[in-house]
């Protein structure tokens, strides 16, 4: 004689959870659980929820498995719990041909313990020991603690279905998915949940559901030079939000709100996406936008920073071992790439006539790229008339010896040691090819063209891609001096200091000088070049004789630099 119910409910279980048949005294919990606004938010429990209704749950789970081909319905409790106490359900619906749909739900008590992934695995590997084929899973879109059971079940994601699914009489989009008999029951892609990055100004954290309450539409600057629906509308934020989540799920990218620190107010949003391609593993796209409120105060760069760390970090440091991060703007959006080159990136290539914009021309697209371990820098050789600026050699150091122990390069140059020998310009060699290379400074040598001997040294220094800006130091060996020969080589170093990257320069906005008041040369130098005044700071120039005189500051900007070599 077959068993009947609840005998004939097989017991499954592991060290995680026990599935047992439903008992009345379950009736109460059930109740609550139905009765919970996230139950009643994805299920379709009747709501209000009554007793009366558990009662005839319990009676239609009996029925079912009376049945020949009704639904498997089991009661969750903790494998720990020697009462069994209910803390939710989970039942398959056979459909024919050896498939079956599965379904739960759990009590709020149950929730966060990892309870339903192992409940899953139990009921779907008890389906495919009786012969079943493959088991199909389906919720509503935006249903994440569910997608993320199935996700780390296995099920393959097999897409999204508008209108699929009906809840209490209404149409609903649905996420669907499924698992086979002979495929593993692991995640099948890597799942991302943004992690709080934060600096004391700027905080990257996920994005909530109250957020919507400090967002604005996208303005018209969003609406140019962003793709369509990569901000929200506020009246889209919900359905914005979820996308994200979902891309999250199956391991595409990761998507941050920039908030402020100390408020946390939504300021924006920044991501890292297509980290799902197996082709260009080790490289992610960075995006980013602000809301108008939050622009020009030099945020996105420290989000930036912050999210250019956590990608570069190797995955045992809580990074994601990135190699390489790109980006795509448009030509015209001067503050996206500003903040691109202030982080470092530097433009590849330009997309001709690639940005649309209704009712007006296509603009160019910019693509950016930076690398975390970037080749090794060095000077650029720049060929000018009279000179050659080039990177040092360790065989330079006899020139930069007779230059450096020359009587009025020392006193102008107050640091320099005293005496000057070949150790010290070796040690001066290492450390301009170090820099050089890091690209914390430019080094040149500033060479003859014909024998290519040293005249001179050119230095870009205390380069600040944030704030885009350098220093210009100079000195001339005395065999080159009264030939004119550094106004030139500072119109070059210069040059190439403000020059867009695109074109080959480092793109800053301004180059410093400061300069000794009575060293007439140099300063002569500077103004040929198109420098101006900023000011004289009193005695705080130190001269090599240990005396102090007057130091006047220079600055240039591109439109000031000489239109023609001095």
């Amino acid at each position: 004689m077959a068993a009947t119910y609840p005998t004939c409910v097989p017991v499954l279980t592991d060290a995680v959870v026990t599935l047992r048949a439903h008992r009345e005294q379950d009736a109460g919990r059930i109740v609550e659980q139905a009765r919970d606004p996230e139950s009643v938010r994805w299920t379709v429990v009747p709501t209000p929820y009554a007793e009366a209704d558990a009662r005839w749950f319990l009676d239609h789970i009996r029925e079912q498995w009376d049945a020949v081909d009704g639904s498997r319905s089991w009661a969750i409790t903790d494998a720990t719990d020697p009462e069994g106490s209910f803390l939710g359900t989970i039942d398959l619906r056979p459909g024919g041909a050896g498939r079956a749909e599965l379904g739960f739900g759990l009590h709020p008590a149950g929730r966060g313990r990892h309870l339903m992934t192992a409940a899953v695995r139990l009921v779907c590997r008890w389906w495919f020991e009786q012969g079943g084929a493959r088991v199909g899973w389906a919720a509503n879109v935006g249903n994440i603690g569910s997608r993320r059971v199935a996700w780390a079940c296995g099920f393959t994601m097999e897409g999204t279905s508008p209108q699929a699914l009906v809840q209490r009489g209404e149409l609903r989009d649905g996420w669907f998915a499924s698992l086979g008999a002979d495929e593993p029951m692991t995640p099948r892609t890597r799942w991302f949940d943004p992690p709080l990055l934060e600096d004391g100004t700027v905080r990257l954290r996920a994005w909530r559901g109250d957020d919507v309450d400090h967002l604005v539409d996208p303005d018209d600057a969003a609406l140019r030079f962003m793709p369509r629906g990569a901000a929200p509308f506020v009246g889209d934020f919900d359905s914005w939000r979820t996308a994200r989540e979902e891309r999250m799920s199956v391991g595409e990218g990761i998507y941050w709100c920039l908030a402020d620190a100390a408020s946390d107010r939504p300021l924006g949003h920044v991501q890292v996406f297509r980290l799902d391609q197996p082709a260009f593993a080790g490289s992610g796209e960075l995006g980013y936008w602000l809301l108008p409120q939050a622009r020009g105060a030099g945020l996105m760069g420290q989000a930036v920073d912050l999210v250019r760390r956590f990608a570069f970090a190797a995955p045992a440091e809580g990074g994601l071992g990135l190699h390489r991060l790109a980006a795509g703007t448009d030509a015209d959006n001067a503050a996206s790439n500003r903040v691109l080159r202030r982080a470092g990136f530097r433009p590849i290539a330009r997309e001709h006539e690639i940005m649309a914009h209704p009712g007006e021309p296509h603009s160019d697209g910019l693509l950016w790229e930076l690398l975390r371990d970037g080749p090794a820098r060095s000077a650029p050789v720049i060929e000018g008339r009279r000179v050659r600026l080039r990177g040092w050699r360790l065989g330079d150091s006899a020139r930069v010896v007779e230059g450096c122990c020359d009587p009025v390069t020392a006193q102008w140059l107050g640091a320099l040691p005293r005496p000057y020998g070949p150790n010290d310009a070796l040690e001066f060699l290492s450390s301009a090819l170090a820099t050089t290379a890091r690209g914390t400074t430019v080094h040149w040598a500033l060479a003859d063209p014909g024998a290519d001997e040293v005249i001179g040294a050119v230095t870009l220094m205390h380069l600040d891609l944030v704030d885009g800006s350098a220093e210009l130091g100079y000195w001339t060996h005395p065999d080159a001096r009264g030939r004119g020969v550094m106004k030139e080589a500072a119109w070059w170093a210069v040059r190439h200091a403000l020059l867009d990257p695109e074109e080959g320069g480092l793109g800053l906005r301004l180059v410093r000088l400061r300069a000794a008041a009575t060293n007439v040369a140099s300063c002569r130098v500077a103004e040929r070049v198109g420098f101006r005044r900023t000011g004289v700071e009193p005695a705080a120039h130190r001269l090599g004789d240990g005396s102090f005189v007057d130091q006047v500051r220079y600055q240039v900007r591109a439109e000031e630099l000489a239109a023609t070599l001095p």
